[in-house]
């Protein structure tokens, strides 16, 4: 990160964030939701990336990814990677597909 600021280029550092690692993806008609699924990370892969997955039903995140997909009108896939601990759920990252 030295280098980047260094070179006058912005720097975005994210803070570490307790919990479990989930992932809800979804499909929308135009904003209304088609269907959704949870899981959450049971093992990692290369880089960190969740190779095994075990399914959930995990109520907060599928409200989650509903209400955004009903918000921006979404048509297709959506994806949403979440941190939760203690029925707190923080989204990670969000992608414009099913991933």
């Amino acid at each position: 990160a030295a280098a980047v600021q260094a070179s006058g280029m912005p720097v975005m550092i994210q803070q570490h964030a307790d919990g479990q690692y989930g992932q809800a993806q979804a499909l929308f008609d135009q904003g209304r939701i088609v269907a959704v699924h949870t899981s959450v990370l049971t093992g990692q892969g290369v880089g960190g990336s969740a190779a095994a997955r075990l399914s959930v039903d995990h109520l907060l995140a599928k409200d989650a990814i509903a209400r955004i997909g009903t918000h921006l009108g979404w048509h297709g896939g959506l994806t949403v990677d979440y941190i939760h601990q203690e029925g707190i759920l923080q989204i990670i990252e969000c992608n414009p597909r099913i991933v």
